[in-house]
């Protein structure tokens, strides 16, 4: 934990704001803080479709970021949200350390 506390990085985003788009790539993960945000992808005919609401607590982009690959979806503030970054290096750091720990 104070490894990820002198890591992390926390902005204050505006509503409408996006984190992160689709197809970028991921340079870490994002924690929400507080606000609300919605993960939504272009669907057929270029129309949005929402494939999830995240709420306060929640993790986002670890998926793209654990399989090297871009992001399947835009994360985009409903409403005026703190959230915090996780830098790469930082968590995989730490995902790899934890899969090699024997469960207590």
């Amino acid at each position: 934990m104070e490894e990820i506390a002198n890591a992390k990085t926390c902005k204050i985003y505006r509503k409408g704001q996006d984190i992160f788009q689709e197809g970028g790539h991921p340079y870490g993960i994002y924690f929400v803080n507080s606000g609300k945000v919605k993960l939504s992808h272009s669907g057929d005919e270029g129309r949005e479709q929402i494939v999830r609401l995240v709420k306060p607590g929640d993790l986002i982009g670890y998926k793209a970021l654990i399989s090297n690959a871009p992001y399947t979806a835009t994360a985009t503030v409903l409403e005026d949200s703190a959230v915090c970054f996780i830098p790469r290096e930082v968590f995989l750091g730490l995902y790899r350390k934890t899969r090699r720990l024997p469960c207590a």
